[in-house]
Formats: structure tokens, C-alpha cells, sequence
């Protein structure tokens, strides 16, 4: 695992949450279906669908990580941050990570992270099973490339479901 890779998780991992509420994130790609009957659904803003479908936990969770992987391919984290609570303290490596690499004229050339499975064990709470594909990090103009491979990992995402589109206030690597 390079260090970067490592310094995020580790960093991920150790932060403590912070609840907060946000207005109306509008996420950018289409949520995915539901994949569980076992998922509490939280009401969507109108801007946010075209559809009256509600958008649950998990496709809140889908749809950040979707964004993720936008962010990681253009630099721009501005709807990915939209899909957090501001304060949600243990988002902001895997945000501020991206924005320090295209500020610093570095790039990532990854396919993102995958959810291979999701699941709400309670209101407001998502166990996601995910791929984090493997590339390069080219951390700085010129620099060379940190390469690395693709890892499996389990993550908790905790939602806030106090507003009209669930957003992301908790980011913790479980293994």
C-alpha cells in the first residue's frame, strides 16, 4: 500500500464525526436501484430526481462514491462535498486528498472504488463492501507516479436523515 493510500485510510479510520446539517446536496449521476427490501427510505428533494422515488441510505452511499470517482478523474470535488454535512470530519481526507494532488498539478489515474455490496443495518447506517481499484497518483507536477493495486475493504457510512436528501456525516474503515 503506497503512503498516501495508507496515510488517508489511516487518517480515515481515526477521526472522530461530526453531525451537521446541509442543505439540499444535488448529486450529479442518477442513484442506483435499491438492492435491499431491508433499507429505510428517506424522502429526495425534487432537484435532486426526476423521478418521486425516494433515495435511500444506500444509494445516498452509491452516489458518493460515484462522485468520488468523478473527483479523482477531474479534480473537481465540488458535488462531492455537496453529498457530506459540513463538519463530517472524517470525509474530509478523502476529499482534501484529491484537492491537494490537482492543486499541486498531480493527477490519479485509478478506475475509483466499486461497491460490490451495500446493505442499511439500521436507519441512517450502511455497511458497504467496497473495490478500491488499483492505478497511479502522480502527487505533483513531474513527480513520478506512486502506483498501486487494487484492495478490498469494508466501510461504515453513517447518514443524516433529518433533511431531504440523506447526506454522508460519517466515513469509518471497519477492516
Amino acid at each position: 500500500m503506497d503512503r498516501v493510500r495508507l496515510a488517508a485510510l489511516l487518517v480515515a479510520t481515526t477521526l472522530v464525526a461530526a453531525a451537521c446539517s446541509d442543505d439540499a446536496p444535488e448529486p450529479r449521476v442518477e442513484p442506483t436501484p435499491s438492492a435491499s427490501p431491508t433499507e429505510s427510505a428517506l424522502t429526495p428533494s425534487p432537484s435532486s430526481s426526476e423521478s418521486d422515488a425516494p433515495i435511500t441510505a444506500v444509494q445516498a452511499v452509491r452516489n458518493w462514491v460515484a462522485e468520488r470517482n468523478l473527483a479523482l478523474s477531474s479534480g473537481d470535488t465540488s458535488a462531492l462535498r455537496k453529498l457530506a454535512s459540513p463538519g463530517c470530519s472524517t470525509c474530509e481526507p478523502y476529499v482534501d486528498l484529491i484537492e491537494d494532488v490537482y492543486e499541486a498539478g498531480g493527477e490519479y489515474n485509478t478506475t475509483g472504488w466499486t461497491v460490490d455490496r451495500a446493505k442499511e443495518l439500521k436507519p441512517g447506517e450502511v455497511t458497504a463492501a467496497i473495490t478500491m481499484g488499483g492505478g497511479s497518483m502522480v502527487p505533483s507536477s513531474g513527480a513520478e507516479a506512486d502506483e498501486y493495486g487494487e484492495e478490498k475493504a469494508i466501510f461504515r457510512f453513517r447518514l443524516t436523515s433529518d433533511m431531504d436528501t440523506p447526506a454522508i456525516t460519517f466515513i469509518g474503515l471497519i477492516r
